[in-house]
């Protein structure tokens, strides 16, 4: 499934052996809806350092997306933006693997 490829992405092509760069993704939001917009593009924002999610929080908060669609996983789940969404009912797990599980099972639901 294209999921599983998405959390385990290991090497771009024409890596040479003497690099190693890990490009599995730190952070994702996943978003299972049959909404045919995905309405989550661009929904990281680098501020500084630090990476937050304030313009998925907007979407949410003008109800553009429904907070219960979303699944969060990785590094961004213990920042406040993905705390104050999990109130709101969104899924949040502290790894990748965990986010993308769910995700391929409330597919199977829907499907």
């Amino acid at each position: 499934m294209a999921l599983d490829g998405l959390a385990s992405l290991r090497r771009v092509a024409g890596n040479h052996s003497r690099f190693l760069y890990d490009f599995s993704p730190e952070s994702i939001v996943l978003r299972v809806t049959h909404d045919p917009a995905p309405r989550i593009l661009y929904c990281f924002r680098e501020e500084g350092d630090t990476i937050d999610l304030k313009n998925l929080a907007k979407r949410v908060a003008s109800g553009d997306v429904k907070a219960e669609e979303l699944i969060l996983g990785g590094e961004i789940a213990s920042e406040q933006d993905a705390i104050e969404l999990k109130t709101k009912g969104a899924t949040v797990f502290p790894g990748i693997k965990a986010a993308v599980e769910d995700a391929k099972k409330r597919i199977g639901k829907s499907a």
